[in-house]
């Protein structure tokens, strides 16, 4: 009876001795297959960016500002002089009575008043009026189907 206890105890641990080196072998293959996996992932997307798709040419991007069909650039474009006191009134603020709120949609110049550092404010473009396009005309009542604004359906020429 010791003797079969013995053999048993050893069977027993031979078993969990290859259930540990088998577990440990699917847990570095796994690693391995996902290490492997997202190496050729990011091989393959290499040419492929995340967010801006086009970050402009070379010696273009790097000698003209990036809205500059937008905006008016200064004559001189680099950092200026303007300080927090100087750059706040950028900031759209109403009055608490107004229907308005901060989200405007046409900017004078592409900054809110809140650059950080302030020097960054106001270097590289100047104020440019910018063109509102005229309000859509709605369309008629019970002229069609609408979405939302919108008719939709085939056009009527």
């Amino acid at each position: 009876m010791i003797i079969y206890l013995y053999i048993l105890k050893e069977n027993i641990f031979k078993i969990y001795i290859m259930n540990n080196q088998s577990a440990t072998f699917l847990t570095v293959f796994i690693l391995l297959t996902i290490a492997l996996s997202s190496s050729v992932i990011s091989i393959l997307n290499a040419n492929k960016k995340e967010a801006f798709s086009d970050a402009g040419e070379y010696p273009k991007s790097v000698d003209t500002p990036i809205l500059q069909c937008d905006y008016k650039v200064q004559p001189n474009p680099g950092v200026s002089d303007l300080g927090v006191e100087d750059i706040y009134m950028n900031y759209p603020t109403f009055p608490i009575n107004s229907c308005a709120n901060n989200n405007v949609r046409y900017w004078r110049k592409p900054t809110n008043g809140l650059c950080s550092p302030p020097e960054l404010c106001g270097g590289l473009y100047d104020d440019t009026e910018q063109e509102v396009p005229p309000p859509t005309t709605p369309p008629k009542w019970d002229s069609g189907t609408r979405v939302n604004f919108y008719e939709y359906g085939p056009s009527k020429k």
